[in-house]
């Protein structure tokens, strides 16, 4: 599936950095939601033994990134779905939301702003 924010999506762009770009539909947007326990998802790039990470740190501004699996707390996210079919996805080690902040994907407190609704869509 692709996660994406308005006209950009998420994408693995090597060495560990997640940043948005324009959809391409190419492999580095592609991720798996692996179901851990209770709403808690482990995203892995795709074709990858990677996963997103946040820092266990919980102050916001930290950015997210990929680091190898290992489905600790800050490798689990919880995607809460809004009513017009956009997703907060929630940290689990800060309790705060993922937000474009230009290229970057950070933690920030959760404000429901268009740049904290993502889009998760399966691949076609």
């Amino acid at each position: 599936m692709t996660i994406a924010n308005g006209r950009r999506c998420l994408t693995a762009t090597g060495g560990g950095k997640l940043r948005m770009t324009g959809c391409a539909a190419s492999d580095s947007q592609t991720f798996q939601l692996a179901h851990r326990r209770d709403l808690l998802y482990l995203p892995i790039a795709g074709g990858t033994s990677v996963c997103w990470d946040m820092t266990a740190l919980r102050q916001s501004g930290k950015t997210l990134y990929l680091y190898p699996c290992h489905a600790e707390d800050h490798q689990l996210f919880r995607f809460v779905p809004h009513a017009d079919g956009t997703f907060a996805v929630f940290t689990t080690t800060g309790l705060q939301c993922l937000e474009v902040r230009g290229a970057r994907v950070e933690q920030q407190p959760c404000n429901r702003s268009a740049s904290q609704k993502w889009l998760v869509r399966p691949l076609r």
